[in-house]
């Protein structure tokens, strides 16, 4: 699978390889690439309020626990406790970091006020108040204080794993095909444009150290199969194994010991002497409490037990789900970057193009290594195999292989289990085949900008999923400028003495049964409240009263009366759907105001375009309800 393709391809099998004349702008490039991805990370990190992402709560009170208790924890199964089933390197890492900051509260819960109008669910756009919790808060805005503050100095640990495995993939790339510039550019970029790997390098989860060890691992296994392995560079990838499962244990399988049969007993010894210092300790502690050596057993009791009998059910809509998160789609938290279907759709295509033409360099390697041994030739099919050239690409087929073959047993064991970012150890190895698979099909003349174009697919991917996925999602509503509240319809009325309602947008005239009608309102704030107040929208007729109604918190569920900025103006877009049998009704207005959720008192409501005193609401507008 190593043939030339293209220009500067050296035949399969070449130790020695001159310097490219180019590299060090192929190295500007990737530092871009590098740059880039360290900056987008940083932008899901900041966008994405604490706790809303998978797991992270879990995540967080295992640091929070080591700091606090200085010791590890015990699997429960209670779920919102510590992840203590996973191996402690990320989290020690965590807690180094962040151990500084002051953090009022229990350290074995999180602080957080529930959002009571939470209601998300994938494809349902009536419910969307897309934060489990209350955000915004001044902790919880730059420059950040307390657990704000120590959540995304964690993920900074998660970023920083996530760049060292896009360099361990640019080291790979280059071993695997030394004189192939492009090859190191597109593997590299489709590690770091990756919005699953982006996803998981901006919240507080473990799992960019999967994402890192499998790199690292491959990186040093090409690195010595290239050029050639001493003890130590077996010792060598025996310590990047033993910090992997440190870090996050791999669900990959190992390399393939050196050819030459007097060294395969002191190569065993020089790969597995590492891990079994550094980490073979915590896998006899993972028996010694939870009865099996990787500490699953523990979480498939927190997560529950798949039962026989429904072992390969939906088997591929299963495996469509690990399929969706490896681009990016994650089962478990609001916070999922799940995108249309179509772009699925393109991502597989592309996936398939791609292994096509990994299989066309595969038929065509006996043009670069000589014709294919003759059947019972042992001797030829050894020498083959040896090549490095070869093992290069048996090694990542292995790791793809292993790792997704470890995703389906977890997942036919644990129900919620199936998640594309279980195939982390495999992305380094997906990418470069899927890079090399690309390129072949393409001249010389069209490599570039080939490479490039799908480059930019993937930048475009993970920058849609932060800029129109997780930012307008979470942040609060913006502030409308005085030319934009001029061009609205005035309104004058004060609702308490919490705000001001200043004016409002109507998107349509008429609205019929099953459909949605828009109403954005501009509110100007006068006070934070002690306790979060309900907006009430209503469709309202006098002779059929109520036709439609909203109740939800300010931005969504983003921008809470508690939250609020006094002085401050902003602009809210509220929903209101029409159920299929609304009754007509030629003149209704939109009725608007505030109440306790708790007591269920209104705020009562004065100015111009005020209710009755009796109903404390802000009336407006006229839209027919036609039948």
């Amino acid at each position: 699978m190593s043939a030339a393709v293209g220009s500067g391809q050296a035949p399969a099998g070449t130790l020695a390889q001159a310097a490219p004349r180019h590299t060090r702008r192929t190295h500007l490039i990737f530092g871009g690439i590098l740059l880039v991805h360290v900056l987008l990370g940083l932008g899901v990190g900041l966008n994405s309020p604490p706790f809303e992402s998978t797991d992270e709560p879990g995540h967080y009170l295992f640091v929070r626990y080591l700091q606090a208790y200085h010791r590890l924890p015990v699997q429960t199964k209670e779920f919102f406790a510590p992840r203590a089933h996973h191996p402690p390197g990320y989290y020690l890492l965590g807690a180094l970091i962040s151990g500084w900051v002051s953090i009022p509260g229990s350290p074995d819960a999180i602080q957080t006020q529930p959002n009571p109008k939470f209601g998300f669910r994938v494809a349902d756009p009536g419910n969307d108040n897309k934060a489990v919790y209350l955000h915004n808060g001044p902790d919880e805005r730059f420059p950040f204080q307390g657990q704000a503050l120590a959540i995304h100095l964690i993920r900074l640990v998660s970023l920083a794993l996530s760049a060292i495995a896009v360099v361990a993939t640019y080291g790979a790339a280059r071993e695997l095909r030394p004189t192939d510039e492009l090859f190191w550019l597109v593997a590299a970029a489709l590690v770091a444009f990756n919005p699953m790997v982006l996803y998981m390098s901006g919240v507080v989860s473990n799992d960019t150290g999967a994402l890192v060890g499998g790199a690292l691992a491959i990186y040093l296994v090409c690195r010595g199969l290239r050029r050639g392995f001493s003890l130590r560079g077996w010792a060598g990838v025996g310590v990047a194994l033993g910090l992997a499962l440190l870090i996050d244990a791999l669900r990959a399988g190992g390399p393939r010991l050196a050819n030459a049969v007097r060294r395969f007993v002191a190569s065993g010894v020089a790969l597995g002497v590492p891990p079994a210092l550094l980490a073979g300790w915590w896998f006899v502690r993972n028996h010694l409490i939870y009865g099996d050596f990787t500490g699953n057993a523990a979480m498939i009791i927190m997560s529950g037990r798949t039962p026989r009998s429904q072992y390969f059910v939906d088997l591929s809509g299963k495996i469509s789900w690990v399929l969706k998160g490896i681009l990016g789609c994650a089962p478990l938290g609001p916070l999922s970057l799940c995108f249309a279907t179509p772009v699925y759709w393109v991502a597989a295509l592309l996936a398939l193009v791609a292994l096509a033409g990994a299989l066309m360099l595969l038929r065509s390697a006996p043009a670069s290594l000589g014709a294919w041994p003759a059947r019972g030739d042992w001797g030829g099919w050894a020498r083959l195999l040896a090549l490095p050239a070869v093992g290069l690409w048996l090694v990542l087929l292995a790791n793809i292989a292993a790792t997704a073959a470890a995703t389906f047993a977890i997942g036919e064991t644990c129900p919620s289990c199936w998640a594309g970012r279980y195939m982390f150890p495999a992305f380094t190895s997906l990418a470069m085949l899927l890079a090399a698979g690309w390129l072949a099909w393409f001249p010389r003349r069209w490599r570039s900008w080939a490479g490039a174009g799908l480059m930019l697919l993937s930048l475009a991917a993970s920058a849609y999923g932060l800029f129109g996925l997780i930012i307008p999602r979470y942040n609060i509503p913006p502030s409308p400028s005085a030319g934009e509240i001029s061009r609205a319809a005035p309104l004058d009325a004060q609702v308490g003495d919490v705000a001001r309602v200043l004016a409002y947008r109507i998107d349509s005239a008429s609205v019929k049964p099953g459909g949605v009608l828009a109403v954005t309102v501009y509110w100007q704030v006068l006070a934070r409240t002690a306790q979060p107040y309900t907006v009430f929208i209503h469709i309202f007729s006098p002779d059929t009263g109520s036709i439609a109604q909203r109740d939800t918190y300010p931005g969504l569920g983003n921008y809470a009366t508690t939250v609020w900025d006094p002085g401050r103006t902003f602009v809210d877009t509220y929903r209101l759907y029409l159920p299929p049998g609304a009754p007509a009704a030629a003149n209704a207005m939109i009725l608007l105001g505030l109440y306790d959720g708790t007591s269920g008192q209104r705020l009562p409501v004065t100015g111009k375009d005020a209710g009755p005193a009796a109903d404390a609401w802000v009336q407006f507008g006229q839209v027919a309800v036609q039948p």
